[in-house]
C-alpha cells in the first residue's frame, strides 16, 4: 500500500514532534534510533495510552499518576509505546533515523534550521523505495 497523495505532499515540508506523531497517527510503527549510550535500537511501537505496563519484574501494573510531560520533553521526544516490551519509551528526534509505517519506509534526518522562533527541532522525511 503507498502513500496516498495528502501525505506525498505533506512529506516535502519539515516535521516537528508533533506534526510527526499526527503523519504516523493511530498506526504501529517500527523505529530505528541511536540511544544515549551509543546502541543502535529497533523498537515496535505507536500512540496508543494504555491504563496498564509491564514492570522491571514481568509484573503489570496500572498507571496511576499521569505526569505531565514538559514543553521541552514534547518538542524534542515522541513518547510511544514499546509493543514488543510492554513499557513506554521516549525516542530522541536528533538520534532517529529511520521509520517503517506498514509498508512505507521513511529515512530521518535532523534539519539544521528550525522555522519557529523558539528553535523546536525538526526532521525531514526521504520516502524510500
Amino acid at each position: 500500500m503507498g502513500l496516498d497523495e495528502s501525505k506525498k505532499a505533506r512529506i516535502k515540508r519539515p516535521f516537528t514532534s508533533q506534526e510527526l506523531k499526527d503523519f504516523i497517527g493511530g498506526d504501529k510503527f517500527w523505529a530505528k534510533f541511536e540511544k544515549q549510550n551509543g546502541e543502535k535500537r529497533e523498537i515496535r511501537c505507536d500512540f496508543i495510552p494504555r491504563s496498564r505496563y509491564k514492570d522491571n519484574h514481568g509484573k503489570w501494573r496500572k498507571i496511576k499518576n499521569h505526569r505531565e510531560k514538559s514543553d521541552f520533553e514534547i518538542s524534542n521526544f515522541l513518547n510511544v509505546y514499546d509493543i514488543e516490551n510492554y513499557g513506554y519509551r521516549k525516542i530522541n528526534l536528533g538520534t532517529l533515523y529511520y521509520l517503517r509505517i506498514r509498508n512505507n519506509k521513511f529515512l530521518v534526518k535532523p534539519t539544521d534550521e528550525s522555522r519557529l522562533d523558539h528553535k523546536e527541532p525538526e526532521v525531514e522525511l526521504e520516502h524510500l523505495p
